[in-house]
């Protein structure tokens, strides 16, 4: 609806400004209080939380010193929010936020945070990320990157594994050392993952007829998946406007 829109862009703009990307809210309403459930993923690089800048005692130079001792100040700052929690390093831009939606829905508002470490657990952190690459690198390239991470599991492993442990075909030494088997771990995992990208980029050439490109692993069916999400984003850049799309499958 129209309000839940303007509370996600005004939350959307409140994380941006501390480098996270959030998923879309969840609003939970009871008769005394309103919980907005979010996941977030914070946007650092991390050569910024983990290279060693040169010592501003060893440069003689006074505007490269001051250069150097901002990076560090801006390093340290990043390692406190990759280390910490949201609320403990900007605990004054939470109360302030709260105080915003309260006022708004005229009832006291809880945030309850979840952070993810990869932005591929969650639909819209994901498109939101692409969008923030796209016309930086390759995107093909990156995405091929994220699928030979082997981030979608299949849920065959269990059946060969029980197979393997029932009739004793390897043993459980060597199936550890089998690179052919995944061995799904979580409650929750993801299983499929669509993206769609239309439209022209700036850092692919011109193909005439060709606008739509398509990269798939795993399933996104309904009937084979327990929950379905799916997420999208539109932007213009020199060579027109070009469309995200993508729908990932999760089982439980």
């Amino acid at each position: 609806s129209f309000i839940i829109n303007n509370v996600y862009n005004l939350l959307f703009s409140f994380f941006k400004s501390m480098y996270c990307l959030i998923s879309k809210p969840v609003f939970i309403t009871t008769p005394d209080k309103i919980k907005i459930q979010l996941f977030y993923f914070l946007v650092i690089p991390k050569i910024l939380i983990d290279s060693n800048s040169t010592s501003p005692n060893k440069i003689k130079n006074s505007s490269f010193m001051n250069w150097v001792y901002k990076d560090l100040k801006v390093q340290t700052k990043f390692k406190k929010l990759a280390q910490s929690n949201l609320t403990k390093v900007y605990p004054n831009k939470f109360k302030l936020i709260c105080s915003i939606l309260s006022k708004f829905f005229k009832k006291p508002v809880e945030l309850e945070l979840i952070r993810l470490h990869q932005p591929y657990y969650d639909s819209n952190i994901l498109v939101n990320f692409l969008a923030l690459i796209i016309n930086k690198n390759n995107i093909s390239a990156c995405i091929h990157k994220l699928f030979d991470n082997n981030i979608v599991q299949m849920p065959m492993a269990f059946a060969q594994l029980k197979w393997i442990v029932a009739f004793g075909g390897k043993g459980p030494l060597a199936l550890q050392a089998d690179p052919n088997v995944s061995l799904i771990q979580s409650a929750a995992y993801l299983s499929g993952l669509n993206i769609k990208i239309s439209g022209r980029l700036m850092r692919e050439p011109i193909i005439p007829r060709i606008t739509t490109k398509k990269f798939e692993k795993g399933s996104t069916a309904i009937g084979k998946i327990n929950y379905s999400d799916k997420a999208r984003f539109t932007h213009k850049n020199r060579k027109g406007a070009f469309t995200i799309t993508i729908k990932s499958g999760q089982n439980f």
